[in-house]
């Protein structure tokens, strides 16, 4: 996939300058889904999210990484107690002893990172995406269109105000990484897939490299083939990364 392009729109860079997303494709997917429903103990977290830091549900709320994700979303015009982003939701319910548990053992596994590191993450279906391009952009409520997974479309509006991940006019995720779509997100037969996750801080962007490097180990030792990287930032030239 290496025609695979991702790229930040100039006007969402303006808004949020420091923003960077980065990822790597991964092959064999299903190989790596096969080993974990065999024995899903290793798809489980090292420890649990904060761990490392001494994190609880109350200072989760002073981390520096949450209030800018909080931020963000009020700057998108959304309210940021009920619009979470997906680290906050996430590192909530591990914060209560509560485990992931979808019909996606590899899910499972990127969830629990995401959590245990404050980085959103996310996995796409690539045979699913309409295009090979993705811009990280504002939404357009003339032309997109949004299926979200496990929710209600009209909850979750498209806003010239509200980032989303885009290929052509399919949204992939919704409000930066809130809310993927039905349409592209990782099936049973997934055997090629996209994991992206974003950063507007610099911390958050520390946190963000820990979580891929850590989601690229447990995948390929779990049989799948780590594929090229991929990296935007706010000038929307994509480039690749070393990570």
């Amino acid at each position: 996939m290496d025609d695979l392009l991702l790229s930040i729109h100039e006007e969402l860079g303006s808004v949020f300058p420091d923003l960077v997303v980065s990822g790597f494709v991964a092959t064999n997917l299903n190989v790596a889904e096969r080993q974990l429903e065999a024995d899903p103990i290793r798809g489980l977290p090292l420890r649990s999210a904060g761990d490392s830091e001494g994190l609880t549900l109350e200072r989760l709320m002073q981390d520096s990484r949450i209030i800018s994700w909080r931020s963000a979303m009020a700057r998108s015009g959304l309210k940021a107690s009920t619009y979470k982003s997906s680290v906050e939701q996430l590192a909530r319910r591990f914060l209560k002893g509560e485990m992931i548990q979808t019909p996606l053992q590899v899910v499972n596994l990127y969830c629990a990172i995401s959590a245990r590191h404050l980085a959103p993450l996310g996995g796409y279906d690539l045979s699913r995406l309409p295009r090979q391009t993705i811009e990280v952009r504002m939404g357009n409520p003339e032309q997109d269109r949004f299926q979200p997974l496990g929710g209600r479309a009209e909850d979750m509006p498209i806003r010239r105000t509200i980032p989303v991940y885009a290929s052509g006019t399919e949204i992939l995720c919704w409000a930066f990484n809130h809310r993927d779509s039905a349409v592209t997100c990782l099936q049973k037969e997934t055997r090629t897939a996209l994991f992206l996750g974003e950063a507007l801080t610099e911390t958050q962007r520390r946190s963000l490299d820990a979580a891929i490097c850590e989601l690229k180990d447990r995948l390929s030792s779990l049989g799948a083939g780590i594929g090229p990287n991929v990296f935007a930032q706010h000038s929307g030239k994509p480039r690749n990364t070393g990570l």
